[in-house]
């Protein structure tokens, strides 16, 4: 027997195990959601210091690169006084000193006070219209340009201006270094966070100066993002020195950045990554501490499973064997080998349970079974002296009740001695009369037989109606039939019409304007097709009904044929019938001719019974008196052996019930 299906096992099992479950995992899971929690805690700190220090380094080598370059043109201004006239001859070989020297900037200018300006190479422009000339007339101190297109290389770059004063502090001219966007996207690019973390110069107008999307530099921010991005960076990065963002780009990736301003400018380093790159390590770590903990607890689940398997089958097992105990069955025992303890001493007291049950149950058994042989001996014995009392008062009472109906029998036959003669003469008179009736009856019964004939001849006339009916339905729909096939050529003939006109169609197509025609006319033969098929479809449909009702009215019109031949097998007995009790009126038309007569015979032989009748009565009036005598004494004995009948019929059904209670328990 398989123990571990009773329910009771499923349940305490079940609970057993969620109790391990319960005890062991949900501390786990709490200590491992709280350590999950500081560790997201610090590294998201930790991640977030990594893109800020990855910013401000990146930041304060920018600003470093240009405030070198910024002193190259102000110690160059402060080295060569004669720098404050414009004069070309002058100024070239500085210049093409300073670029052989400074491999970083493209070109060196100098521009006088007006904006005209010339490079190494002695190429002039103006650059009196540059906002950055024009903030560097107004506040006569370097200034650094936002990304612009060069007049000279037509490429996007950067200009640091250094203002040349005279000793009256007016402005007399400027010292130029043209940088070109590459050198600064080179210089950008070695700022990495994460798998694809990048980093970007953007001015405080928005501007980008360098970005790993091409398309975006020289654009503002305000052209690449949406207006909730464009908001933040107006709040945070444009506005703050230094921070730390999470935005969603144009494409819809969520994005965390850092940014810090670049000493003594009002541009930003930004440090930013896919927030999935930066915190993957956090989620990888997330699930897999899951993980484990879906490991730990399969791992509780198999180990609760076997420990309480084992703790709990010697239950289970004794469980069974009192639920057989209680359905009677005596035979098992618990036979498991258990070490001692409590399941142990249980386990005995089962047994011995058991044990004594089964002799108690034996010892019980043996005597009802001697109860129930005695009390069948006993009740046999009653049965036959009351079978035999019975028979002797039955006997008395019938020669008593014979007696006395004889006595009233006699006295009551002379009475009806004399009545009879007299009830014999009205015999004889109403057989008269009786004649006369059955000869009228007999008169009408004929009549009957030939209305009966006539039924059954007009009934037949219908069932041979019915019958031209039913084979000419069964006609109708054999034709339905052929109609229906026709319908189908109807249908194909239309298919193929059709796709004669596809292909006609196809042809004219092919042969062009000279086929216009022609397509007109496929397509009304295609038109037509469709009709046609339609209405064989509908026609089918219609057709299908008709066959329908054709059907039930054949099946109608054959029960009908049915029907009609059961009216012709009616009337055809109920004439048979008519014929008998015709035959049968005039044989009691006869015998009662007879009755008449021998009545009068009888009367004559009455009036001698009456006279010996008269002796027998009061014989037996004497015979009465002696027989009621001795039932009175046969009545009394058999009241006795009933009470003890009664008695040991008892005894042999509680000895039924005892013995049916002790079948219960099978040994």
């Amino acid at each position: 027997m398989n123990v571990f299906k009773q329910n009771v096992f499923s349940s305490l099992m079940t609970k057993i195990i969620f109790t391990c479950l319960m005890l062991s995992l949900v501390p786990l899971m709490l200590m491992s959601l709280y350590q999950l929690s500081k560790f997201a805690d610090s590294t998201t700190a930790s991640i977030r210091s990594v893109e800020l220090n990855a910013a401000q380094e990146a930041a304060q080598n920018m600003g470093d690169f240009i405030h070198k370059e910024a002193s190259v043109l102000e110690e160059a201004i402060r080295l060569r006084p004669e720098l404050g006239s414009f004069n070309k001859e002058a100024f070239l070989p500085t210049l093409k000193l300073l670029k052989d020297t400074n491999k970083e900037v493209e070109l060196y200018f100098f521009a006088n006070e007006d904006g005209r300006a010339f490079d190494q190479d002695g190429v002039e422009i103006d650059i009196s219209d540059r906002p950055f000339f024009k903030e560097l007339k107004r506040t006569k101190k370097t200034v650094v340009s936002e990304l612009l297109k060069s007049r000279v290389t037509n490429e996007d770059s950067i200009v640091i201006a250094a203002p040349k004063l005279n000793q009256q502090g007016e402005f007399k001219g400027a010292m130029l270094a043209l940088i070109n966007q590459g050198f600064l996207q080179d210089k950008m690019a070695g700022v990495r966070i994460a798998d694809t973390g990048f980093g970007y110069l953007i001015s405080s107008s928005g501007q980008f100066i360098t970005h790993n999307i091409h398309k975006l530099i020289s654009q503002n921010i305000g052209q690449a993002a949406n207006p909730q991005t464009l908001e933040l960076y107006k709040k945070t990065v444009l506005d703050q020195k230094s921070g730390w963002i999470e935005f969603v780009d144009t494409e819809g990736v969520e994005r965390i950045a850092a940014f810090h301003q670049v000493p003594d400018m009002n541009w930003r380093v930004v440090v930013t990554a896919p927030k999935s790159e930066v915190y993957g390590k956090i989620i990888e770590t997330i699930q897999a501490t899951w993980y484990y903990l879906l490991l730990a607890a399969i791992c509780i689940i198999v180990a609760s499973f076997f420990v309480v398997r084992k703790i709990v089958k010697p239950l289970v097992y004794l469980t069974s064997i009192m639920d057989d105990v209680a359905r009677g069955n005596l035979r098992r025992s618990f036979d498991m080998k258990v070490r001692k303890g409590e399941i142990g001493r249980l386990a005995l007291s089962v047994n011995s349970m058991i044990m004594k049950l089964r002799e108690m149950i034996g010892q019980i058994q043996a005597a009802s079974g001697e109860v129930q042989v005695s009390s069948n001996q006993m009740e046999q014995s009653v049965l036959q002296s009351i079978g035999v009392s019975s028979n002797m008062n039955r006997i008395i009472q019938d020669v008593s009740s014979g007696t006395t109906i004889q006595a009233e029998s006699a006295k009551e036959t002379s009475l009806a001695m004399a009545e009879m003669a007299s009830g014999i003469i009205r015999i004889a008179d109403s057989s008269a009369s009786v004649s006369g009736l059955a000869y009228m009856a007999s008169e009408e019964l004929t009549k009957g037989s030939h209305t009966i004939n006539e039924a059954i001849h007009q009934m037949q006339v219908i069932s041979n109606q019915v019958d031209q009916s039913a084979a000419l339905i069964r006609r109708l729909e054999g034709f339905a039939q052929e109609v229906e096939t026709v319908l189908a050529i109807i249908t194909g003939i239309s298919t193929q019409t059709q796709l004669l006109s596809l292909n006609a169609a196809i042809e004219a197509a092919r042969i062009g304007e000279q086929g216009s025609g022609f397509a007109v006319v496929a397509g009304e033969i295609k038109k037509l097709s469709e009709q046609s098929k339609q209405s064989s479809i509908q026609i089918a449909d219609i057709m299908y009904q008709v066959l329908e009702i054709t059907g039930e009215t054949a099946e109608s019109m054959g029960q009908g044929v049915r029907e009609a031949g059961k009216g012709v097998y009616l009337m055809e007995s109920t004439g048979a019938s008519m014929n008998v009790i015709l035959g049968s009126v005039k044989d009691v038309l006869s015998q009662i001719q007879e009755v008449s007569a021998v009545s009068e015979e009888i009367s004559a032989g009455t009036e001698q019974v009456s006279a010996s009748m008269e002796e027998v009565a009061h014989t037996a009036v004497m015979s009465r008196s002696n027989s009621e005598t001795m039932r009175d004494s046969v009545r009394e004995q058999l009241t006795m052996l009933e009470e003890v009948g009664r008695s040991s019929k008892s005894l042999r059904s509680l000895a039924a019930d005892l013995q049916r209670m002790i079948d219960y328990f099978r040994l």
